[in-house]
């Protein structure tokens, strides 16, 4: 049976500021049903009370609780590592799990003081911001990065995501980053744990092969692709084995079906 479901965000949930349509409906009866349902996402420009908030908002009752998102698991790995100044490229949510954690996010000009430079989304990116970065780099400052989406789906386009602004830290620092989203399986297996889930007993749902799909397929549980998002069925069908989800679903009405016909 599948008890906890784990569902992104972007392009699974909600396109922008809208839901998927069946999404909000889809939810209730999974919840009705007694299934657990968590959110994890990449995402890093809000706080997991702000997606509570904009889930609450679409008709999706949640709390900073039932959500592990990037800008979450980035701030919890600085603070574990011991590491205290962090400069950020990054928007407000990456920059109030760091600060809420106690991390001091320093400003332009005391960057090069930074222990560490944190990238995510940053739609705000300049030129200043990316010379700050190379100081603190060269005078060794760790980098951490909370994904590398290459888009971010919104109502009626791709647009630019968080490893665009990844790749070009990458260039400066001439190192790979320390890397906290999806693919890595941080996040999802923190959410198996901490609900005690079995393996066999959850499923990832994603739009993403290269983040969603090869994250449950590293963690060892069933992988869900949903097509109302980044990839196609027919990219799923010539994905690398890492990549290749365990089922392919038009959207989360044809998941939530699927899910309560199990026994």
């Amino acid at each position: 049976m599948t008890k906890h479901l784990i569902l992104d965000l972007d392009g699974v949930v909600y396109n922008g500021e809208h839901p998927v349509p069946g999404a909000v409906d889809s939810i209730a009866r999974l919840r009705r049903s007694g299934r657990v349902v968590s959110f994890c996402s990449n995402n890093s420009t809000r706080t997991r009370g702000g997606f509570a908030a904009k889930l609450t908002s679409m008709g999706i009752p949640a709390v900073a609780g039932d959500i592990l998102n990037s800008a979450y698991a980035a701030a919890r790995w600085v603070s574990s590592a011991g590491l205290s100044r962090a400069f950020v490229i990054g928007e407000s949510g990456l920059v109030e799990e760091l600060t809420d954690l106690g991390i001091e996010v320093l400003d332009l000009q005391s960057a090069p003081s930074a222990q560490c430079i944190v990238v995510g989304l940053d739609r705000g990116l300049t030129y200043e911001k990316l010379a700050a970065a190379q100081r603190a780099l060269a005078a060794g400052a760790e980098f951490i990065a909370t994904n590398r989406d290459s888009h971010l789906p919104t109502e009626t386009e791709m647009l630019p995501g968080s490893g665009t602004m990844v790749a070009a830290v990458e260039v400066l620092a001439g190192r790979p980053p320390t890397l906290l989203g999806k693919p890595e399986p941080h996040m999802l297996e923190s959410l198996l744990s901490e609900h005690k889930t079995p393996r066999g007993e959850a499923l990832v749902v994603g739009d993403r092969l290269d983040t969603d799909i090869e994250c449950g397929n590293r963690a060892g549980v069933e992988s869900a692709l949903v097509l109302t998002g980044f990839n196609t069925a027919e990219e799923a069908e010539n994905a690398p084995a890492r990549q290749t989800p365990t089922h392919v679903f038009r959207d989360l009405c044809e998941v939530t079906e699927a899910a309560l016909s199990r026994p």
